[in-house]
């Protein structure tokens, strides 16, 4: 009984310090993936706010007004007449006797 005892106070406090060092060791590790995840999360939302501002500004290039600016700039005129071709009841079809 006394043996027991003796091998158990005397490893005991090994395993304690075993235990604290690891745990430090974890929380240190913890505390580095913790930064990495802000980091990240950071990221995250400077891409999320440039994709919206991309998504935007897309929208406004692709937007009628945009379009035909452009087309002014570009030197197309707007048609005084619209013509179309028709045989018919099909417009720009051809109807082809088989």
């Amino acid at each position: 009984m006394k043996k027991i005892l003796t091998i158990t106070s005397s490893i005991l406090p090994v395993v304690a310090v075993v235990f604290i060092i690891s745990q430090v060791l974890f929380t240190n590790e913890l505390a580095g993936i913790t930064k990495e995840l802000h980091a990240l999360d950071a990221t995250i939302a400077t891409l999320t706010n440039e994709n919206t501002t991309l998504e935007r500004q897309v929208a406004s290039e692709s937007s009628t007004l945009a379009i035909s600016t452009k087309a002014k700039e570009g030197g197309f005129i707007e048609a005084k007449k619209i013509m179309t071709l028709s045989d018919k009841d099909f417009q720009v079809a051809l109807q082809i006797p088989r």
